[in-house]
């Protein structure tokens, strides 16, 4: 009676890993625990179209420089409401996350002081 029980105990455990192991293929190699917001000025971006924004640099006021993938339609932040920004100076505050050693940006929209 004792035997049986055992082994069912070895095999749920042997199901259960690899069962975690088989759902969680699509987050491997992504580290995307470290959500970060900057806020700055854009000093440069790439537009793949119209709407869509392939590349965006960001400078914050220490200097500290962001370059991030975007690879999407950003919204109301076409490529030329980001000419906008630059060309007036205006601040922008972005969120982002790192994937595969690189930075992808989550989230823009306009600086507002708090």
């Amino acid at each position: 009676m004792c035997k049986p029980f055992f082994f069912n105990v070895h095999l749920m455990c042997v199901l259960l890993v690899i069962g975690n192991l088989s759902c969680g293929g699509d987050r491997i190699g992504i580290s995307d625990v470290s959500h970060v917001e900057v806020s700055g000025l854009i000093i440069d971006f790439e537009a793949g179209s119209l709407t869509d924004i392939d590349h965006l640099t960001i400078e914050t006021e220490v200097g500290q420089i962001y370059q991030l993938n975007v690879g999407r339609n950003l919204g109301e932040f076409t490529p030329s409401h980001i000419r906008q920004h630059m060309v007036h100076g205006e601040l922008v505050e972005i969120s982002y996350f790192r994937r595969d050693g690189e930075y992808w940006l989550r989230n823009i929209r306009d600086f507002t002081f708090r």
